[in-house]
């Protein structure tokens, strides 16, 4: 069963959409869309996906105040502990579920960096077990949502014999665009922030007690005022140790997450 359970009205599915995928990007297994397998009772379908989820985010607007199903499904996980709110209109929240605080999303365009945005992941974090969010051995939660980027033409496409995971192209952007021009080399900092950037979610599931966030403004403080880059480590090598790291998994594809083992065992905050 997933995480985190989205209930909400079928008017906000459009806005539901970016709050699901960013939940992913976080590291969360979610269930919203509300397809039923082939064969299954619908209501008895979505209950169970209800009853089971660890985290059940209630999304207020104007419809969903006016929804009885959200309501029902707000006062099973009121009952159960386990509901968060979020509004993406500024409505009043219905009694009782208004004793709880809810994270304020109306003007949220996206950004993983918006407080009112952390404030909610925090929450769901909270709620969800940390065993729940451990690494699935063969395909990891954040690669649920693929990546369009190709790989830059100089690096393969693949670890040997086997194929790279769709996020590993924007990962190795994101370390490439946190080396600005005046840097001499692509360092371990660099990697470090595009993963604790991008994977904030990906990294407490691996190491639990590593604070995110503290973490990349300190990486970022050192290549700024120190000029310090850390060891040098191509993209070449990231990818070659990620596909090792794969292999003695046995698994089929290389992984954003044997990448991130690789980034986080060479800085000292894992042991791989």
């Amino acid at each position: 069963m997933a995480d985190v359970f989205i209930s909400y009205s079928s008017e906000d599915r459009s806005r539901i959409s970016l709050l699901a995928e960013r939940l992913e990007q976080e590291g969360f297994s979610v269930w919203w869309d509300r397809e039923i397998p082939v064969g299954h009772d619908f209501i008895t379908f979505i209950s169970t996906q209800l009853d089971e989820a660890a985290c059940v985010i209630v999304v207020w607007s104007a419809a969903s105040v006016a929804s009885p199903y959200v309501r029902s499904e707000a006062e099973a996980a009121r009952v159960r502990g386990v509901l968060v709110p979020a509004l993406i209109e500024a409505v009043p929240i219905p009694v009782p579920f208004n004793l709880l605080q809810g994270a304020r999303l109306a003007d949220w365009d996206g950004d993983p960096s918006d407080s009112q945005w952390q404030k909610l992941v925090m929450a769901v974090r909270y709620r969800v077990p940390v065993e729940s969010r451990e690494m699935a051995k063969e395909a990891p939660v954040e690669e649920s949502v693929a990546d369009s980027k190709e790989l830059p033409a100089d690096l393969p496409a693949a670890a040997g014999d086997l194929p790279l995971g769709p996020g590993i192209a924007l990962l190795i952007q994101d370390a490439d665009d946190a080396r600005r021009k005046t840097h001499p080399y692509l360092g371990l900092h660099h990697w470090l922030v595009a993963l604790l950037d991008r994977h904030p979610g990906l990294v407490a599931r691996m190491e639990p007690s590593l604070d995110c966030r503290a973490l990349s403004r300190e990486f970022d403080r050192k290549m700024s005022e120190e000029e310090d880059y850390g060891e040098a480590i191509s993209a070449e090598e990231v990818i070659e140790r990620a596909g090792r790291r794969a292999r003695d998994r046995e698994a089929e594809r290389v992984w954003e997450s044997d990448v991130a083992a690789v980034i986080l065992a060479a800085a000292g905050l894992s042991d791989g």
